[in-house]
C-alpha cells in the first residue's frame, strides 16, 4: 500500500519545499510573461508591416479591393517583403501581390 507524505508538513523539509514551490511559480510566471511579450511583439510587427504595405499599395494602385487587403494581412512577413518590392515595378495589383 503506497504511503503519502505531505512535504510541507515535515518540519525539516517544509521550508525547503515551500521555497522550491515559490521559485518554480516565479520562474513559470517569468517564462509566461516573456513568451507573451514575444508573441505580442511579433503580432505588432506583422500588423505594422501590413498597414505600411496597404498604404504603399493604395498609393500606387488606388483603393484596394477586399481580396487585396485580406491577401496582405494573411501573408507571412517574408511574403509581405516580396510584395513591397514588387509594387515598385508591377504593372497590376495582382502582379504586385503575387496573385
Amino acid at each position: 500500500m503506497p504511503v503519502s507524505v505531505d512535504l510541507f508538513k515535515v518540519p525539516i523539509l517544509g521550508d525547503s519545499a515551500r521555497k522550491l514551490q515559490q521559485e518554480a511559480a516565479a520562474k513559470g510566471r517569468a517564462e509566461g510573461k516573456a513568451e507573451g511579450h514575444a508573441e505580442g511583439h511579433a503580432e505588432g510587427l506583422a500588423s505594422g508591416e501590413a498597414v505600411i504595405l496597404i498604404c504603399q499599395t493604395e498609393k500606387r494602385f488606388g483603393k484596394l479591393p477586399k481580396w487585396a487587403e485580406r491577401r496582405i494581412k494573411s501573408a507571412s512577413s517574408e511574403e509581405r517583403a516580396g510584395m513591397a518590392l514588387r509594387i515598385i515595378d508591377a504593372a497590376s495589383l495582382k502582379e504586385a501581390l503575387g496573385g
